[in-house]
């Protein structure tokens, strides 16, 4: 991991998550889709590795993403 990430992000990587799609997590939230990519673009940078497969259905963990998100969900 190079930095810290925001814990803003975090939480908005566990929003996007529990709602399985950019679209629904930005109408949750309030955030726009290319604030929301670029987050996980961000994020996945900052890890080092991919942490979510996104698709037209929506997304989903990666491994690396699902030990990620058991990791913060223990901290947020």
């Amino acid at each position: 991991m190079k930095n810290m990430p925001k814990f803003s992000h975090l939480t908005i990587f566990k929003e996007i998550v529990t709602c399985g799609s950019l679209l629904d997590t930005s109408k949750k939230l309030g955030i726009s889709q290319p604030t929301l990519s670029r987050i996980i673009k961000e994020l996945e940078a900052n890890i080092g590795s991919r942490l979510l497969e996104r698709s037209n259905r929506g997304v989903r963990l990666t491994a690396v993403g699902e030990v990620f998100h058991q990791k913060i969900d223990r901290v947020t």
